[in-house]
């Protein structure tokens, strides 16, 4: 009686089974990749063509890194004496996707932003917004948090090169400096383009802001981050001359369940633009 039940399970085998899956489910459930791929179908439902994981070379190191995502948006804007024609505002995120494991704890410091760089920043990349009010609805500055995060711990004790955020914001801003000139992964509509405004950001979605906190750089204690942030950088790097170059850097930092107040924020923006070309 024995001998048959033990064989009437070897025919079944349904607990044979789960424990050949189990490794592959439990892979997904803990890979990283499975954020990822949350959030480009994020940006993809919400009209974004997206690249997955585009890879470049590092100038200064001569080794191969990758992206998370290459996010790209086209706002087009048609005159209406001639139909055939556009302005058109063209948007490519360089986002790096970052989940936030449970037994993490990052503080962020904040301080005020360098008000004259921002604004350099800003109209370096639309210089018609130096003489147009819009200024102000550029993303940059629809912030809802105050001051800009300017340094940041972990209690990983990783080492800088392994801590989540500063290898986010490596990837992010290695990514916008050899992959600015990227092929664009969308077309205009109309025959004839009349103008075109191009702006590329670096960006970095995190799966939540649970386990991160705040703090000021003249002191105070650590509080909830309740809002997408901003992080400003002064960095050095090598172009593809060998020449080196510095620049500053802002950085949106973005929470999953923020995404959407994050894109409508970019709406705001390409609604600016649309005032400039005067449309």
């Amino acid at each position: 009686m024995s001998a048959k039940k033990h064989k009437v399970r070897n025919e079944s085998l349904p607990h044979d089974q789960s424990l050949e899956l189990d490794p592959f489910n439990e892979l997904v459930a803990r890979s990283g990749n499975t954020f990822h791929c949350e959030v480009a179908t994020y940006f993809r439902a919400n009209g974004w063509s997206v690249l997955l994981s585009p890879y470049y070379v590092d100038n200064a190191t001569g080794k191969v890194r990758e992206v998370d995502l290459l996010c790209e948006k086209l706002w087009e804007f048609w005159n209406d004496a001639n139909p055939k024609i556009s302005r058109v505002f063209r948007m490519q995120l360089f986002v790096e996707c970052k989940y936030i494991p449970e037994n993490t704890a990052t503080v962020f410091w904040f301080d005020e932003g360098d008000k004259k760089s921002v604004r350099e920043l800003v109209i370096g990349s639309v210089p018609q917004f130096k003489s147009h009010t819009p200024l102000s609805d550029h993303h940059y500055y629809t912030q809802r948090i105050a001051g800009v995060a300017k340094l940041f711990a972990s209690g990983l004790n990783r080492g800088d090169e392994k801590e989540p955020i500063y290898v986010a914001l490596n990837q992010s801003l290695g990514a916008l400096i050899q992959l600015g000139s990227f092929p664009t992964l969308t077309s205009q509509q109309a025959t004839e383009v009349e103008a075109t405004i191009t702006c590329k950001y670096p960006v970095i979605v995190c799966s939540s802001f649970d386990r991160f906190r705040r703090t000021d750089i003249g002191g105070s204690d650590p509080a909830p981050i309740a809002h997408n942030f901003l992080m400003e950088v002064n960095y050095a790097f090598t172009n593809s001359a060998s020449r080196p170059l510095r620049k500053y850097a802002l950085i949106d930092v973005v929470s999953r369940e923020a995404l959407d107040r994050f894109l409508e924020d970019l709406e705001i923006e390409a609604h600016a633009v649309r005032l400039v070309f005067g449309f």
